[in-house]
């Protein structure tokens, strides 16, 4: 789920995943990327959904029971604008050259691989002004032609690579020496590889040489900026803690920077191949549905008194189903909880396309509470900490997640 945070004398903001592993889901063909659209110059106003292609009226309601909805196109020209443009439709024209429309629709269908797909391209001029504008939409024929908007604001959210590496300048990693784009699996286990001697030299109680070696020899696998300053000796298990979670970031980011590698010669929008590559359905709840006015209490109700400096406010709510996990859903285990996890924005990437993960075995054990884990908490609140939103970046995510609790120890 995602968080937005704010300071209690600025009024929070917050928005909200819910992970639900028992939702229904069709059988939906696994090559044909999730459909989308793009505009230059001009923005949707509003996401409505496209009519089925090729679809024809039937007067024999036996053999055809789905209702068709017939839309009024208005016709300027030679050619509509396509009404899914909404913020040029009734403002604009497709424009024309002598008997040249610069109006096309195309279209692939190939059995053997499960295309089906069509690319819409129109080239707009103002009706009040020469401006111009092109209009572009593709998709899956009888699929919805874009995708919702509010999942691209959470898709440009998470992958926003300036912010992973804005994120990682505050953690004082060198992203200069060592570029987010270029970090390897190798380069992450050798960083946590580093940490275990350290974790090693701070229970032995060893503060002198051999400490040293192994700070070294982190800082030297994994880079810093410090400026002109000496790069400070890994000394408590709070510090130690600190590099831990530097490296898990790091861990999530190599993952989302993979994904978020565009196919240059792809037609395909950007945000379509990341939603795509997450191998994750996102689906958007209405504010006005009982399980939005359902969680956005909760949401306040488990807000911890002794996190008073800051208020919450639900944005948005997305049901969330990763690939296989359906299935692997058991139904038939009982004692079950919704409980929230909160991470860096750095991390969702990471998250939404390969689940939540238990730390590597080569990673120190200092830095857990309860061991090595997935940490979930029954307070909104505890888990918004994990998110570190501040007053400038006050959006968050959070997750809340159906969790069977096998034993129950009071601590």
């Amino acid at each position: 789920m995602a968080a937005r945070r704010r300071r209690s004398t600025g009024g929070g903001r917050a928005r909200a995943l819910n992970e639900s592993k028992r939702v229904n889901n069709g059988n939906t063909a696994p090559e044909d990327s999730s459909p989308a659209k793009k505009t230059r110059r001009c923005q949707r106003q509003e996401s409505k959904k496209m009519p089925v292609a090729g679809g024809k009226a039937n007067k024999d309601r036996t053999e055809d029971k789905q209702d068709e909805s017939v839309k009024a196109l208005l016709l300027k020209g030679k050619a509509p604008v396509d009404p899914e443009c909404t913020a040029k439709v009734g403002k604009a024209h497709v424009y024309c050259e002598g008997n040249d429309v610069y109006d096309v629709m195309l279209n692939q269908t190939n059995l053997q691989f499960n295309n089906n797909k069509y690319y819409l391209i129109q080239l707009l001029e103002d009706d009040a002004q020469r401006n111009f504008s092109v209009w572009m939409r593709w998709g899956r024929v009888g699929k919805m032609g874009q995708l919702d908007l509010r999942v691209q604001e959470l898709i440009k959210l998470i992958c926003n690579v300036q912010a992973m590496e804005e994120m990682m300048m505050e953690m004082k990693y060198n992203t200069k020496k060592a570029p987010l784009g270029k970090l390897t699996v190798a380069q992450i286990k050798a960083g946590y590889q580093s940490l275990k001697k350290i974790e090693d030299c701070i229970r032995a109680g060893q503060h002198g040489r051999a400490l040293m070696e192994a700070c070294n020899e982190f800082y030297t696998r994994i880079p810093h900026d410090f400026g002109l300053r000496t790069p400070p000796l890994i000394r408590t298990q709070k510090e130690l803690s600190e590099k831990i979670q530097l490296l898990e970031a790091l861990g999530d980011i190599e993952i989302a920077i993979k994904l978020v590698k565009t196919e240059l010669q792809s037609p395909e929008h950007p945000l379509d191949q990341h939603y795509r590559n997450l191998h994750c359905a996102l689906r958007p709840l209405d504010h006005e549905s009982y399980e939005f006015k359902v969680i956005s209490q909760y949401l306040q109700s488990t807000h911890a008194p002794t996190h008073s400096d800051y208020t919450m406010t639900l944005l948005d709510l997305f049901e969330v189903e990763k690939d296989g996990e359906k299935e692997a859903f058991r139904e038939d285990l009982h004692n079950r909880m919704l409980l929230w996890h909160g991470s860096r924005m750095s991390n969702w990437v990471g998250i939404l396309s390969h689940g939540l993960r238990i730390a590597p075995p080569e990673a120190p054990i200092t830095g857990y509470m309860f061991g090595k884990g997935i940490y979930f908490a029954d307070m909104s609140s505890k888990s918004a900490n994990y998110c570190f939103a501040s007053r400038l970046k006050n959006t968050g995510l959070l997750l809340l997640s159906e969790v069977r609790q096998e034993y129950v120890c009071d601590l």
